[in-house]
């Protein structure tokens, strides 16, 4: 015999599992934005625009370790900007790295100069972005005072290849980070 008090409605353990489950994926939905917002404090912190300065700054090492004493490209350079030959996979590569201060971003661009085609159109990259400046310098033998010395700028006609070249990245609160990259082809 069934007893039934004709009243309709949530036992107690209907609505128990009910604010359990509500309870598990308020708590999922909270911890997945709390980690969201750790990851944007991180990646807007200055530390991690220092990191990937730093990371910046290792591609144009291997760029400028791999210079190629190469003619018809040469190597030139200024304050903001620097362009080289570069052989990478048996190709042969016109690099350049120069900085934009409108977008305040750090460019890389490689044209490849395969042969008969040097018409193809080059690939353009941001290394790194929200930086205050980038520079270059280049050394070379001062034969007056027989010291190296740092040149605003360089031209493969009259110098050839520098030994080394001197990269700078401003970041903001001034705090810079500096790397000597010796090019191996020029010693």
């Amino acid at each position: 015999m069934r007893l039934s008090s004709g009243r309709s409605g949530f036992r107690l353990i209907e609505t128990l599992v009910v604010i359990g489950l509500s309870a598990v994926i308020g708590v999922s939905l909270l911890s997945s934005f709390v980690m969201g917002m750790k990851v944007w404090r991180r990646t807007a912190s200055p530390d991690f625009v220092h990191r990937k300065a730093i990371l910046g700054l290792e591609k144009l090492s291997r760029d400028l370790r791999s210079v190629y004493d190469y003619p018809d490209i040469g190597f030139t350079g200024g304050t903001t900007a620097v362009s080289f030959a570069n052989i990478d996979k048996d190709r042969i590569w016109n690099v350049s790295y120069f900085y934009s201060s409108d977008d305040k971003c750090l460019y890389r661009t490689r044209l490849s100069l395969e042969a008969g085609n040097s018409t193809s159109e080059p690939k353009e990259e941001k290394i790194i972005c929200s930086v205050e400046g980038a520079s270059f310098s280049y050394s070379s033998f001062n034969n007056d005072t027989k010291v190296f010395d740092f040149l605003d700028g360089w031209n493969y006609a009259l110098n050839g290849i520098p030994r080394a070249v001197k990269a700078e990245i401003n970041l903001k609160d001034d705090k810079n980070v500096t790397k000597i990259i010796t090019i191996p082809v020029a010693q």
